[in-house]
């Protein structure tokens, strides 16, 4: 009798190991899982580049798209949106008074009709011109979210001497620059001249579905390599519509939360954006 209750402590015993480390393992599989795919479960993300708001450029065509848009970036992980309709110096029509409504109506139809809370926040992807300053200043153009922090394009083949005397033009009217999409100007991927952007103190934003692209691909082999030294500043999707240039989805995030270390990521997702709004 002594042996039949031996016998059974111990299955009983072997048992409750095995379901206990079986329950490890697959403890240990999702913190694994959750490590390597970078899930966004507890980061938030800025997105500060997009064409979100419908009518007003060649970015969204109506509210149901903009909704649309808000409700992927969400399921994303993303939870502040920075609108950024163009401002084209050629363009008779001033959109600028019109952004910040726009932003308001944004949040309060996600809130109401899609359940969610997004904060949009305005701002204007600005055509470099001489005359940008100026545009500023008399409200034609706008910087994000009011502060000293502007999203600044150029043609893509500008020559290196045009773009830094531009930057240096519009640094010495006091603002911040970020440079728009980093990754299509030829310029600044020749000899130092990267370098030397940075150390005039100009941040960079990347559009984050660059690094989907294959892995011979040369935009994203040169984005790596800035990624890797940690000098890209923001993450943007550049977001139009929901096809060619879609919003920012978990797919195009993976690469990020796989190859990224924990603390520069936190920055590039949220905490270099929350500069922009401190003005800091």
């Amino acid at each position: 009798m002594f042996r039949i209750t031996l016998f059974y402590c111990f299955v009983v015993q072997s048992i409750e190991v095995c379901v206990y480390f079986a329950f490890c393992g697959v403890h240990r599989l999702f913190l694994i899982t959750y490590v390597y795919y970078g899930e966004n479960l507890l980061s938030k993300i800025c997105d500060i580049h997009s064409h979100l708001l419908p009518g007003l450029d060649d970015g969204s065509k109506d509210w149901e798209t903009t909704l649309h848009m808000i409700k992927t970036e969400y399921e994303a992980g993303v939870r502040m949106i920075f609108a950024t309709s163009h401002y084209l110096p050629w363009r008779r029509t001033i959109i600028a008074e019109q952004i910040p409504s726009l932003c308001d109506e944004a949040e309060q139809r996600a809130r109401s009709e899609l359940g969610i809370e997004m904060k949009i926040i305005p701002g204007q992807e600005l055509y470099y011109h001489l005359e940008l300053p100026e545009a500023i200043a008399e409200g034609k153009a706008l910087t994000l979210a009011g502060s000293s922090y502007i999203l600044v394009e150029f043609d893509e083949q500008i020559p290196w001497m045009e773009m830094q005397k531009a930057l240096q033009n519009l640094q010495r009217a006091g603002y911040r620059v970020i440079l728009a999409h980093c990754e299509r100007f030829g310029c600044i991927r020749e000899g130092e001249h990267l370098e030397v952007v940075l150390s005039m103190g100009v941040r960079l934003q990347s559009n984050v579905q660059e690094m989907s692209a294959g892995l011979f691909d040369k935009t994203r082999k040169w984005l790596a390599k800035r990624y890797a030294d940690q000098q890209i500043s923001f993450l943007g999707s550049d977001m139009h519509n929901l096809t060619k240039r879609p919003p920012m989805d978990e797919k195009q995030l993976k690469w990020f939360g796989k190859s990224l270390d924990e603390e520069y990521r936190q920055k590039l997702y949220w905490r270099n954006a929350e500069q922009i709004l401190g003005d800091g």
